[in-house]
């Protein structure tokens, strides 16, 4: 009887596990959606163009919710203790799906933002207002992605990683065509240095992986390196002319580490 009940035990929290690793995964940057609220704060930009004040507190606001999604990987300190023992997972659980909700409407504020910035450029001949702050937002973003992408599968969540991964891409994807424009300018000077930090500590982790991945799981997560050298390559070939050297030279290096040589003759060829 012990042993049957067990095994139902066994079972009913295999099931709760699966359902909750399905509920959380619907959390991620390019699934969910908060339409409405990014219309409520794109809005009142475009009709009070004349008043700054809301243009001004946008980059404060997303600011604000990259520091939320910190608390996806790392917890405050009492909720890392009570883990380790086993109590209250329900709490850990709550501050990961609200970092990765406060990720996915940040990404999805602050692409919203860049392509309202660009139709209005397109619009202005003599050049549109731009929102102050904004050019600093893709290295903040960068800085809050990097711990959760580098520790990927030492965290308790393996979404989380993922979750980050989805939102880094999607960042640089809207980021990049601004940051090459401005070829030259030292106000992205930190950017490359901090992409090419991130892309090295994601691909070559310096903390050793855990052993009970399977080949499966591992699989998947090389593809998923693969879309990160894919968007590198999109997004940086065409333009090679405007990227820095020194990012174009670590890049580089990093695809002959990982013995990508298809990729690496592209950018050593017009590097």
């Amino acid at each position: 009887v012990r042993e049957g009940q067990s095994d139902a035990a066994s079972s009913a929290a295999r099931e709760d596990s699966a359902a909750d690793r399905k509920a959380l995964l619907v959390r991620r940057p390019d699934v969910i959606k908060f339409d409405k609220t990014v219309e409520l704060v794109i809005t009142p930009i475009d009709e009070q163009d004349k008043n700054k004040n809301m243009a001004a507190i946008v980059p404060h606001l997303l600011e604000e919710l990259l520091r939320y999604s910190l608390l996806a990987s790392d917890p405050p300190a009492l909720l890392r203790h009570t883990r380790a023992q086993g109590k209250s997972p329900a709490m850990t659980v709550n501050f990961t799906s609200f970092g990765m909700s406060s990720l996915a409407l940040a990404v999805q504020v602050y692409r919203a933002l860049a392509e309202r910035e660009r139709e209005r450029e397109r619009a202005s001949s003599s050049g549109a207002s731009k929102i102050e702050g904004m050019e600093k937002l893709p290295l903040k973003f960068l800085k809050a992605l990097h711990t959760p992408m580098k520790l990927r599968h030492h965290l308790a969540q393996p979404f989380v990683w993922i979750s980050s991964l989805e939102a880094f891409l999607l960042v640089v994807e809207t980021a990049l065509p601004v940051v090459l424009k401005a070829k030259g300018e030292q106000t992205f000077e930190p950017f490359w240095s901090e992409l090419a930090a991130i892309l090295e500590d994601f691909l070559f982790s310096d903390v050793p992986e855990k052993m009970d991945i399977s080949s499966e799981r591992m699989r998947e997560y090389e593809a998923l390196d693969i879309r990160v050298i894919e968007a590198m390559r999109r997004g940086i070939l065409p333009a090679v002319a405007e990227v820095p050297q020194s990012f174009l030279h670590r890049l580089t290096s990093m695809l002959n580490r990982g013995s990508i040589h298809s990729a690496t003759d592209q950018f050593q060829g017009r590097a």
